[in-house]
C-alpha cells in the first residue's frame, strides 16, 4: 500500500529523516509495516504492507489527519508483472 501525505508545518522532521518519522507513526498501527518512507518534494510517500484483513489502513489514515499531516491518496502497490503471475498462479520465480 502506498501512503502519501503533505506533512504542511511538520515538513522539517518528515524531510530531514522520513523512515523515523513514519516509523513513529506507523509503528502504532496493529498489521501494519513500513517498508519505506520517501521525501518527494512537499510530499512524503510512505509503502506499507498489511499483515492481516482489518482496518489497519483506515487506522493509519485516522492517525495521519490526527497528527495533522494531510493525506492525498492511498493505493494499493503496483507489483512487477512477475510478482502478480505468480501471486495468482502460486508458482514459484526461478530467479
Amino acid at each position: 500500500m502506498v501512503v502519501k501525505l503533505h506533512p504542511r508545518e511538520h515538513h522539517a522532521a518528515w524531510k530531514d529523516d522520513p523512515a523515523a518519522a513514519a516509523s513513529a507513526l506507523v509503528d502504532g498501527v496493529e498489521g501494519l509495516t513500513l517498508r519505506s518512507a520517501t521525501a518527494d518534494g512537499e510530499l512524503v510517500n510512505l509503502v506499507v504492507r498489511s499483515t492481516e484483513k482489518g482496518d489497519a489502513v483506515e487506522d493509519l489514515v485516522a492517525r495521519c489527519v490526527r497528527a495533522g499531516l494531510g493525506v492525498r491518496a492511498v493505493s494499493p502497490q503496483a507489483g512487477s508483472l512477475e510478482r502478480v503471475f505468480h501471486a495468482l498462479t502460486g508458482a514459484e520465480g526461478d530467479a
